[in-house]
């Protein structure tokens, strides 16, 4: 009970003496209490709990309470929400490494993607937990982080976590990639065959790309012969693939011409277009490897018409 609750009179002078430090807030004396709380109940063993001088010294002061908080608050999550939850904490931080306090829309447009639902469910759950503070401005919700001390613990906090890192990673690898012309010209600075299957795959569901971050993409998934191409062709829109994919059929390089062959068949072709590339590229390419995998990737798309057109040629 409340009442079977006891502190040393020291207790009370540290705390003080700490928030003065970094400015007092509710939020900040809250989780301090609850901490120190925990504290106790763990030295107690089952007994009655008093809190300590020791206690507070234990947990590391102010930082160490914040990082313990921090992890706690997150192991509170279900695993499958602990990269949102990560991802949505970065976009209440800026660049220069203060809080920045967001709309829900504004948290939206930042560099991941998730629905409004999970969104919110997160920010809901971060408030409950006291780490973001919640206010009406004009009629709108802003969130924020509850003080600025708890920012660059924040962000050694994301910097331990190995998915959010690679997330981070490969989000600012894909950038900069794309924001050169190199990759339109020479296969070879394409991302990787182990990128698009390994660390794009993992996190797949929740990039938010440019197109043309989206057109680096699918070039690779073209030209590697990925099996993660109809999930970035659905991504960067269907018609613009396969009009990427038919530049390459009439490509000068027998390495692009084969790689449009055999990733045909890895797409829809409601039109009838990659099944009409491939029927000229099996027919008339001057390599028998193109040929060859144009000619499984027509078995796929073939309409009766371009089998009767094969057959003729015999």
């Amino acid at each position: 009970r409340s009442s079977d609750l006891s502190f040393e009179p020291a207790v009370v002078s540290r705390l003080i003496g700490q928030l003065a430090e970094v400015g007092y807030e509710p939020a900040l004396l809250q989780i301090l209490c609850s901490e120190l709380y925990k504290a106790a109940m763990r030295r107690a063993g089952g007994g009655v709990p008093r809190i300590t001088v020791a206690d507070l010294e234990s947990l590391g002061g102010l930082d160490g309470v914040f990082r313990r908080y921090l992890q706690g608050v997150a192991d509170e999550l279900p695993p499958e929400r602990h990269l949102l939850a990560r991802m949505v904490l970065d976009a209440l931080i800026t660049p220069e490494g203060t809080k920045r306090a967001a709309r829900l829309a504004d948290v939206l447009s930042s560099g991941f993607s998730a629905t409004e639902g999970e969104v919110e469910e997160i920010l809901s759950w971060l408030v409950s937990r006291r780490l973001l503070r919640q206010e009406e401005r004009n009629g709108e919700a802003w969130y924020e982080l509850v003080h600025e001390r708890v920012v660059q613990l924040l962000r050694e906090w994301l910097d331990r976590d190995p998915a959010f890192v690679e997330f981070r990673q490969v989000r600012s690898y894909v950038y900069s990639i794309s924001a050169g012309e190199l990759w339109r010209e020479s296969p070879d600075t394409l991302l990787s065959s182990e990128t698009l299957a390994g660390r794009l795959h993992n996190h797949r569901e929740r990039f938010r790309f440019s197109n043309r971050e989206l057109g680096l993409v699918v070039r690779s998934a073209l030209y590697r012969r990925s099996e993660e191409l109809p999930f970035w062709a659905e991504r960067y829109g269907a018609e613009r693939t396969r009009g990427l994919l038919l530049a390459l059929v009439g490509s000068g390089r027998d390495t692009e011409r084969e790689a449009a062959a055999v990733s045909a068949r890895r797409l829809a072709d409601p039109t009838g277009d990659l099944a009409r590339a491939c029927l000229r590229t099996a027919l008339v390419d001057a390599s028998l490897q193109v040929r060859w995998e144009a000619g499984l990737s027509l078995a796929r798309l073939a309409r009766p018409e371009e089998v009767q057109a094969l057959l003729a040629t015999r």
